[in-house]
């Protein structure tokens, strides 16, 4: 258990660095993945899949509040 300790307490030492490097290696990692064009593709049509089913929902909800407003009135 003391050896755990030791290699665990050279970690915390070393912590600002460890971050530092794993988010240089995390930002090159999203350069080279985001900047594919499948990637893009993937997001350009998720994005508008979510546009469309944002658009259906509102005529939907548009529909149930014309109709609430039809039989309270």
């Amino acid at each position: 258990m003391i050896q755990y300790e030791k290699k665990l307490d050279k970690v915390v030492k070393h912590k600002s660095l460890l971050l530092f490097a794993g988010g240089a290696i995390l930002a090159i990692a999203a350069k080279k993945i985001f900047g594919s064009d499948s990637t893009k593709k993937f997001c350009v049509k998720t994005a508008a899949k979510i546009i469309e089913l944002r658009d259906q929902a509102e005529k939907a909800f548009q529909d149930v509040k014309d109709n609430v407003e039809d039989i309270r009135f």
